[in-house]
């Protein structure tokens, strides 16, 4: 029994002696966990466009590149892909590389269809320009067409 006792008795001694001296050797501070990866942003893209006459049932009609100066409105049909909520596209509309008009869309979801139109005006001849345009000013698509 009185081994017993010395025995733990050393053991007790030698962690009291032992003890301090490991919590005064400087810790090696553990690496910090990487940061998680921020999630990519949505990338939005224009599947399908068009220059139309019209837009019937969310579709565009008469679609071409170029138009009589006898049409009253002319229309940009986007279908947009990749949003991953409410976000907005404008289309912007150029007549002689100028900026004659800026329409914001709402875009709900993907894929999303939408349009928008610029009435034109019968001395309007020559080349038009329409963008789709991101909030960060990012052009997605655009269409070239003429009214002659």
């Amino acid at each position: 029994m009185q081994v017993v006792w010395r025995t733990a008795r050393s053991l007790v001694l030698i962690g009291l002696l032992l003890g301090p001296a490991w919590a005064e050797q400087p810790q090696t501070p553990a690496a910090p966990a990487p940061a998680p990866a921020a999630p990519a942003a949505p990338t939005l893209s224009v599947a399908r466009d068009a220059v139309a006459a019209n837009v019937v049932d969310r579709e565009p009609q008469d679609a071409a590149e170029a138009f009589a100066p006898t049409i009253h409105a002319v229309y940009y049909f986007t279908e947009v892909h990749g949003a991953e909520g409410p976000t907005t596209i404008t289309h912007r509309w150029l007549y002689q590389d100028q900026v004659v008009a800026e329409v914001t869309l709402e875009v709900g979801g993907s894929p999303w269809r939408t349009w928008s139109s610029k009435t034109i005006l019968p001395e309007w001849t020559g080349t038009w320009k329409v963008e789709a345009v991101t909030e960060t000013g990012q052009v997605l698509a655009s269409k070239t067409f003429a009214i002659q």
